[in-house]
């Protein structure tokens, strides 16, 4: 025991003194009861401590606020796209669609047969022609985590929404894996959004994470990585992970978590660009604990 004494004593000294008398190669010597050395040289040393070093916790956070957050779940047996949302989603009417972009560059899109209500896509959903993911979702096929992921469909004016209770002011995490694809060159990838909205007043933002969209591919490259090919028109995002924080102010307490697309215009032709297919798996809403 003396020894060990002797020992910090020593160490404790060569640092508070700035180790004056010794260069970089100085030595330190460990001897461990095992018979076994460690040695380093003073350079490599930044500190010695004889109790453990303190680990800063990662910062808390509550859990995820929403249910069903992977479309995984369902109270009503739908087994393919074409069935309504999985509870507790629901579809964003088209009054709101009409209120909420007045006044845009919407022109005559707002057909009613250009809105639809969103659902959810399964690896069994079928398009029509085949498939889903190996025909209009085959540029994104590797977005599932699970067997379910939402969907707002091709050249579909759609929105699905979420309202979470008793939610109290402050900052609050969000983050969705997201993939879009289209299929002809009438398909248009544009500025989109995550919204919190008030749910009391839905036409009220209270904030927003963009979707990045200016990383799009062709599926004619091929370079999708899905073995049964990526398609030969149109272009795809691959699946990625948006993540951002909102502040959700006093005086709220319900929110909606909203995920929607419309059309734009086509930025290379004279018409009207369509929706594309939009994806979407793993939504979360928690709140950030200071």
């Amino acid at each position: 025991m003396k020894a060990k004494n002797t020992f910090r004593v020593f160490l404790t000294a060569i640092f508070v003194l700035g180790a004056m008398a010794m260069n970089a190669q100085t030595k330190v010597y460990v001897y461990k009861n095992d018979g076994t050395t460690d040695e380093y040289d003073i350079a490599n040393v930044d500190s010695i401590s004889f109790t453990p070093l303190a680990t800063t916790p990662p910062e808390p956070t509550e859990g995820n606020l929403l249910v069903n957050p992977g479309f995984e779940d369902s109270n009503d047996g739908q087994t393919s796209s074409s069935d309504d949302l999985p509870s507790p989603w629901k579809a964003v009417s088209q009054d709101w669609f009409n209120s909420y972009y007045a006044g845009s560059d919407l022109g005559t899109s707002w057909a009613a047969n250009d809105y639809n209500s969103g659902n959810r896509a399964s690896k069994s959903s079928n398009t029509g022609t085949g498939t889903f993911f190996t025909g209009n979702a085959n540029a994104i096929w590797n977005i599932l985590n699970g067997d379910y992921c939402g969907r707002l469909a091709l050249s579909n004016l759609a929105g699905i929404y979420q309202d979470v209770e008793n939610v109290t002011p402050g900052d609050y995490n969000i983050s969705v894996k997201v993939a879009y694809a289209t299929t002809n060159n009438n398909g248009v990838i544009q500025d989109n959004t995550i919204k919190i909205l008030d749910a009391n007043n839905p036409l009220t933002l209270i904030g927003e994470v963009h979707i990045p969209y200016t990383d799009q591919k062709s599926r004619s490259d091929n370079d999708c990585g899905n073995p049964d090919g990526c398609g030969s028109a149109g272009v795809y995002i691959p699946p990625m992970t948006v993540t951002g924080t909102v502040t959700i102010p006093a005086g709220i307490s319900t929110v909606r978590f909203q995920l929607d697309q419309r059309d734009w215009p086509n930025p290379t032709t004279t018409t009207w660009g369509r929706a594309p297919l939009m994806l979407f798996d793993d939504c979360v809403f928690s709140k950030v604990e200071n």
